[in-house]
């Protein structure tokens, strides 16, 4: 599997018929309003701060294990926007400098690269540097770079990464499986009929295909990172995954059963 981008990077929107690239169009909500991200990325924040402590090990470890260069390169992968965009990298640059000051030595200056999709508000990211730079004064120099494109692709030169980190990203998929796109009747079709979820009622197949479709992802993200990063180099990861083999948690449906009646009422207003 080659480390490019998707091989379909377009789902078809069924209901209007028309087709959205993921790569563009997907991306949490901007501004800072009721709706955006800003306003709701809580728990987001919560599952940052619950990693603190892994990725502070990770962050010394893999500044020592790289040879404690003058300048380290870190990149946050799904940085999004509003309060949790700087969260991680701050934490990691504060661990390395509490390290060297242990050991005595020069902290590094480090490249911070905040990567997430085109449509990401990086406007909003790069509004809240003078803030971020003012909780910085004393310290060592960082320089912040916004990267646009999917992480499942090539987004970095080769060996130029110390660590990479990455919360609450890497459960969404770079595209809707094959599967679930043919046209019912199809021999290659899985229809989840009526579902926007892998649900207790959706046939065998829909759970084999999101299977699949995050082995795939997430072997191509694997395959890209190894090139990127240097030899020593680190990568902390935290994102969503299930309890036990089965599919469909019973706990985890009730928020999906109400998005799924709301988005088939809709559908059936506009038939």
């Amino acid at each position: 599997m080659k480390c490019g981008h998707s091989s379909r990077s377009a789902d078809k929107a069924a209901a209007s018929g028309t087709v959205m690239d993921l790569k563009k169009d997907f991306h949490m909500n901007s501004g800072a309003g009721d709706n955006s991200y800003a306003r709701n990325s809580k728990i987001q924040g919560l599952i940052i701060s619950k990693s603190q402590s892994e990725r502070r090990e990770a962050a010394v470890a893999a500044y020592l294990g790289t040879g404690r260069p003058a300048t380290m390169s870190v990149a946050d992968l799904g940085c999004s926007s509003g309060p949790t965009a700087l969260l991680a990298v701050e934490d990691i640059m504060a661990a390395v400098e509490r390290a060297c000051v242990e050991l005595h030595g020069q902290p590094p200056e480090f490249n911070l690269l905040l990567n997430d999709l085109y449509g990401n508000d990086f406007n909003a990211v790069f509004g809240s540097l003078p803030e971020f730079n003012s909780r910085r004064q004393g310290k060592g120099l960082c320089f912040v770079t916004g990267v646009p494109g999917t992480f499942y692709g090539r987004l970095f030169a080769a060996k130029s990464l110390h660590l990479v980190c990455s919360s609450s990203s890497l459960h969404w998929l770079s595209q809707m499986p094959e599967e679930l796109q043919q046209k019912e009747g199809s021999p290659a079709a899985c229809v989840n009929k009526g579902k926007v979820f892998i649900s207790a009622g959706s046939p065998p197949c829909v759970a084999e295909a999101y299977r699949k479709q995050f082995h795939r992802d997430f072997t191509t993200f694997l395959r890209c990172r190894a090139e990127e990063i240097v030899r020593g180099g680190l990568m902390v990861l935290a994102f969503m995954s299930r309890k036990n083999r089965e599919a469909a948690m019973m706990e985890d449906l009730y928020i999906w059963e109400l998005l799924a009646d709301a988005l088939n009422a809709m559908a059936s207003e506009v038939c």
